[in-house]
């Protein structure tokens, strides 16, 4: 140390000139009273403003060192422009009797954590380096290269108290090192303040520390050790070794039913190759499990290959059904039991619209009779309120006010006008639950029917409005698939001068049995499912991208129809179907998306339901409808 700071002391030479004569050889050692004086004097001088300074923010901190099997030490200094160096402060300290017996690299890094504790107020905050003269710890405590996982504990706490602080560490040879390693030699004392530590900061490292490890794989060798201490399986790995007994303890009966298939294996409880887990291991498997989200099923397949535990299953699949990222991105839920529409009892009861097109230059509203089947089609310039009100006038007038309308939520039916039209003329009007075209599928179907026909009429030549009536007069006089019966006869009681001559007696019966056939096979593929009032669920959101499937948080509010519920998504009630409706199983709240819905989006107050869309035609048989004579015999007449 006194090396160190010659630069600082005048006239060192003089000073040492006794301590240099008990070194020549030859010399019988004395200490004299020369000798005391200059010693007393030189520490005085390595103590004195001679060689410290005070602390300047701009200059370059360095923190140095180092501990010896008497003690650490520690000190501060600045590096000056010119190279030369100068301390702030000194600091060291006795080990203590756990201290003492430490590794020799548990002790350098004691005396680095040392001198950051005792001059925090110097190096929190700003950028310095560390000086050590043990070069493992550069490694351990380097900040660019992360803290070693397979490190000692003890050096692991410690790395992670220094993550507080920026610096960088560097190496320095012990024969230049006298300034931190003359104070770990010769040692003031015990430290009191850093030997009784603070253990809220123990604590904390303590967790930070965990979390660290759990980066490390999972072995059998940290099983047995757990095992040993976990209570449940220390009974288990006893009765497996020494034998069951007759009548099971109550917490031990789900290893009861396998006892005779349980065996050990280096300290680990197996049920054939499959390893038996710890509780404190469980979660940490099973989040590994779904690292990738995988899905319920792989991830049961992956665990019964490897290790098991009770109620392995329920834990997979609660632990699916919580994850946000897996519901909010799962596929579409079963499809609710097909519900379909009552059959009104007699013609112009219930119709079903809605708008085709732009097609061939117009739009067309399509109006289906449900009934009959009885079509009409409008070729339409615009799509407005008004002139669909006005279409509908012209119906009424032929046909007269029919008692239900059934739409989607386009707006020329939400807007207060077409609610204002079906008020005064004592009509009902339901709108279907918004994307889900499959509850006003009646007039779906008859969409499509149109644009097909018109454009196969088109292509031939004509005008579009002569093709379209030809199409109206074919489909209004043929015989339709559900009911056996033209929309003609059905709707006006008569047969058109052109229809084929068939007729069912019992339409309605043919009907049924059709739809009651069309809706046992949709159901074997679809789910029954219950919803409650207040549950909480996922819906479909098409406020963004309708063609996208996308998902956001409600709850349930009411029951509006027998498929169709209230929602409240944020401060907005929603109406959705329940093939747009999924369980949800986290409870907050937290990710529901409030915005304005669009015109478009808008719901309405009324009822809907899917409804079925047509079989395909069937085969109609018929017997010849020819005169027939008796056959004159020539026997008969003689």
């Amino acid at each position: 140390m006194v090396t160190h700071y010659a630069k600082f002391i005048p006239k060192l030479t003089d000073r040492l000139l006794p301590f240099y004569s008990l070194l020549k050889k030859d010399t019988s050692w004395q200490w004299t009273l020369t000798c005391d004086k200059a010693f007393t004097s030189i520490k005085r001088l390595l103590g004195s403003p001679l060689a410290l300074t005070h602390y300047d923010p701009s200059l370059p901190l360095v923190l140095a060192a180092d501990a010896s099997n008497a003690g650490v030490g520690a000190v501060i200094y600045h590096r000056f422009p010119d190279g030369t160096e100068k301390a702030i402060a000194h600091a060291s300290k006795t080990l203590t009797s756990t201290e003492s017996k430490y590794a020799q690299i548990e002790k350098e890094a004691l005396a680095i954590i040392y001198g950051v504790q005792k001059f925090d107020q110097f190096l929190r905050g700003r950028q310095f380096t560390l000086l050590t003269d043990h070069k493992p710890l550069l490694t351990i405590f380097g900040p660019k290269k992360g803290i070693p996982t397979t490190s000692a504990n003890r050096l692991q706490r410690w790395a992670i108290r220094l993550m507080g602080y920026t610096y960088k560490i560097e190496y320095c040879s012990t024969n230049h090192f006298g300034q931190a390693d003359g104070l770990s030699r010769l040692p003031v004392g015990p430290d009191v303040s850093f030997d009784n530590l603070d253990p809220g900061a123990v604590r904390l490292v303590a967790i930070i520390q965990e979390e660290i490890q759990k980066e490390l794989p999972l072995r059998a060798s940290h099983i047995a050790k757990t095992t040993r201490k976990d209570l449940i399986l220390q009974q288990v790995y006893h009765y497996i070794l020494s034998g069951w007994p007759t009548i099971s303890p109550e917490k031990l009966e789900s290893y009861f039913r396998i006892r005779n298939e349980l065996s050990t294996s280096h300290g680990c409880i197996t049920w054939g190759i499959r390893t038996i887990i710890p509780t404190c291991f469980r979660t940490r498997l099973l989040n590994h499990l779904h690292s990738t989200h995988s899905g319920m099923g792989k991830m049961k397949a992956e665990a019964r290959r490897y290790f098991w535990w009770p109620s392995l299953d329920k834990d997979i699949e609660d632990l699916v059904h919580q994850c946000k990222i897996c519901s909010e991105i799962a596929k579409q839920p079963a499809k609710a039991p097909l519900q379909q529409w009552n059959v009104p009892n007699e013609p112009w009861k219930r119709i079903h619209i809605d708008f085709m097109g732009k097609f061939l230059g117009f739009y067309f509203l399509i109006v289906v009779d449900a009934h009959s089947k009885w079509l009409e089609v409008f070729m339409m310039n615009d799509i407005s309120t008004l002139s669909t009100i006005s279409n509908l006038k012209t119906l009424f007038a032929r046909y007269g006010l029919c008692e239900e309308i059934v739409s989607d939520n386009g707006t020329q039916f939400t807007s207060n006008e077409f609610t204002q039209f079906c008020a005064r003329n004592g009509i009902r009007h339901i709108c279907t639950s918004p994307g889900h075209p499959q509850s006003n599928g009646q007039a779906e179907r008859y969409v499509d029917i149109v644009k097909t026909a018109l454009k196969k009429g088109f292509h031939k030549g004509g005008k579009l409005a002569d093709v379209l009536s030809k199409f109206l007069f074919c489909n209004r006089s043929t015989p339709h698939s559900t009911t056996n019966l033209s929309p003609a006869e059905l709707f006006l009681k008569r047969r058109l001068r052109t229809v084929l001559d068939l007729l069912h007696p019992n339409a309605m019966d043919a009907s049924s049995v059709t739809r009651q056939r069309y809706k046992l096979n949709f159901d074997r593929h679809s789910k029954q499912r219950h919803f409650k009032i207040d549950d909480k669920v996922l819906v479909r959101d098409f406020r963004k991208n309708p063609s996208k499937v996308e998902w956001t948080s409600g709850v349930l509010i009411s029951r509006i129809g027998s498929r169709l519920w209230s929602i409240k998504v944020g401060e907005q009630i929603w109406r959705r179907h329940e093939n747009q409706i999924r369980q949800r199983y986290w409870s907050t709240d937290d990710d529901l998306i409030v915005t304005h819905q669009t015109t478009e989006s808008a719901d309405c107050d009324d009822d809907s339901s899917s409804c079925s869309p047509p079989d395909q035609q069937s085969k109609v048989l018929r017997r010849s409808s020819r005169t027939r004579k008796p056959v004159h015999r020539l026997i008969e007449q003689i």
